[in-house]
């Protein structure tokens, strides 16, 4: 049987869906930790999951980085230090987090579903990563 919650969450999702006209927020975020995606819990294993935090550690953020095992810069990020990023939120507005719920989501045809976490109330991408490198790029 569907309860009146599920319903709601599966009429609310399309308004949720990626828009072309989310801009790209320019954010220094420190590196909390990097995940690598598993097809048991996110069904692929083609991306990193990183969860970063601004430097008052109020505002947490979940961001995908595709793997690319062909590129290589000389600068790979590691937990502890900060990055500016070139942010572009997944969804239109953020969800309230909910622990046992997966985000679903298409990264360049990659398939990923995202558990939510403390950190997750939307997805992010970004233009600065590839993979694990990162890539300084001006706004």
């Amino acid at each position: 049987m569907i309860s009146t919650i599920q319903i709601l969450i599966f009429s609310f999702l399309p308004f949720l869906q990626q828009s072309a006209t989310i801009e790209d927020t320019s954010i220094v975020l420190k590196i909390v930790k990097v995940h690598t995606s598993t097809i048991r819990v996110n069904k692929t294993n083609k991306a990193y999951i990183i969860e970063a935090e601004d430097p008052t550690g109020e505002s947490l953020y979940t961001i995908i980085s595709l793997k690319n095992s062909s590129f290589k810069s000389p600068v790979k990020i590691k937990v502890g230090n900060s990055y500016n990023f070139n942010l572009r939120k997944y969804y239109k507005i953020d969800s309230v987090i909910s622990l046992g719920l997966k985000l679903s989501v298409v990264i360049d045809g990659v398939y990923l579903e995202i558990p939510m976490s403390q950190y997750t109330s939307n997805i992010y991408t970004t233009n600065n990563l590839i993979g694990k490198y990162y890539i300084c790029r001006e706004q």
